[in-house]
């Protein structure tokens, strides 16, 4: 026992917690007197049921004091409590668990609490819901989830991913090794974003989309995120395109500054039919891509393709480096496929390409070892480009604007 602040608490050490077929049977004397102190014991516990009995969880579901989790029974009780604060305190193996009901359903039942996987793993996390939508260990998530990492095979619809379907707050320090699946907003750590959070997280698992809209990190971005600081090492693939190895699709921004990737790198092969293919950003509709770096190789025979953004648009793009091999059909760049300024200034500043920039068997159009296709300025808009590369600049210009505004600085190198 220990007296924290005005709460007398009674630690279980994990090795000693009880396996859930028994009961743990805690008895206090209500408003006790200790040594001149009085002391009070809390009367309502968090309760989970098993099929055996019902298991008591530490803690009262506050940021000082959370609910200690242990099991999936415990875990799925939180879809309860949407607002209370979790800690897990071991490994948890879902081996056994033949349905997982994902935390947190849509934007009005959000988990909207906090929880703390304290570095512990979700292991075997199978979740096969083809026709549902919000699938991953958490639903929709408007709350802070860290240091949880999770394993297994997740498929659903739309807005599938290993740690939240639909993110709407923080997601930080996350690791997947899970297999997702799904037919439109797919990605390693949450398929969809809007307004959420996520930084420095990993994904190791594949990630395929039968529709559109796939990315290693986020599969679907709208109106405003923060992608920071991390990393994918798993196989993006989508079957209609916008597929990228942090983002998939960037869109519906109304300020570039709404959306910041920064300290982001894409390790491996990103793959996608019809259009838009990026190393980090599959389309980028407006947004800052920051000191992010890809070394995967892109091999399509599609429109679109870049080592960084496969299509840019009013978008700023700085300190970045290709050192994949891209390949496409038609506007492939090192870095960008096509940028454009339609929607505000556009420009790629300090950008290196090292990756070979091939055109597919059937390609006939538009390739450079910084930007495929440059058309920025629109209403006068105007625009940069500035970047070394091992290629001709750009393979296509599509105003006098626009050529003046071309730096190649290989010659420099």
């Amino acid at each position: 026992t220990e007296v924290v602040g005005d709460k007398l608490m009674v630690r279980i050490p994990i090795d000693k917690l009880w396996p859930a077929n028994r009961n743990i049977t805690v008895t206090a004397k209500f408003n006790s007197v200790l040594n001149g102190t009085r002391y009070y014991f809390a009367t309502d516990p968090l309760e989970f049921a098993t099929e055996s009995a019902t298991t008591i969880i530490l803690g009262s579901g506050t940021s000082d004091n959370p609910y200690l989790v242990y099991t999936a029974n415990q875990l799925a009780k939180m879809t309860s409590k949407l607002n209370s604060c979790y800690s897990l305190v071991r490994n948890v193996d879902f081996s056994g668990v033949s349905s997982w009901q994902p935390v947190g359903s849509d934007e009005d039942h959000a988990f909207s609490g906090e929880f703390n996987g304290n570095g512990f793993t979700i292991s075997n996390l199978n979740i096969n819901k083809e026709s549902s939508n919000n699938v991953g260990f958490f639903g929709c998530n408007a709350g802070y989830v860290y240091d949880l990492n999770v394993d297994g095979s997740i498929t659903g619809n739309q807005c599938v991913g290993a740690i939240a379907g639909m993110n709407f707050g923080t997601i930080e320090n996350c690791i997947s090794t899970a297999d997702v699946t799904g037919n439109e907003a797919v990605g390693g750590i949450a398929g969809y974003d809007n307004y959420g959070n996520v930084t420095d997280c990993s994904n190791e698992g594949s990630v395929h989309s039968d529709g559109a809209y796939a990315g290693g990190i986020v599969g679907q971005i709208d109106y405003a995120a923060e992608i920071e600081g991390c990393n994918n090492t798993g196989i993006v693939y989508a079957a209609d395109g916008y597929a990228g190895g942090i983002i998939g699709c960037i869109g519906n921004v109304d300020l570039v500054s709404d959306i910041l990737v920064r300290n982001c790198v894409n390790e491996a092969t990103i793959n996608g039919e019809v259009s838009y293919v990026g190393g980090i950003v599959g389309y980028l509709a407006m947004g800052q891509v920051n000191n992010c770096k890809n070394t995967g190789d892109i091999d399509t025979d599609i429109e679109y393709v870049g080592g960084i953004a496969g299509y840019a648009d009013g978008a700023f793009i700085a300190r970045v480096t290709n050192e994949g091999s891209i390949k496409g059909k038609s506007d492939v760049g090192g870095i960008v496929g096509q940028i454009n300024g339609d929607s505000g200034t556009s420009s790629v500043d300090q950008a290196t390409n090292n990756g070979d920039v091939l055109s597919a068997t059937n390609g006939t159009n538009f390739f450079g070892g910084i930007a495929g296709d440059l058309g920025i300025a629109a209403e006068g808009d105007g625009g940069s480009l500035m970047g070394k590369n091992t290629a001709a600049a750009v393979g296509r210009t599509t105003d006098v604007a626009a050529k003046d505004a071309v730096r190649d600085e290989s010659a420099a190198a």
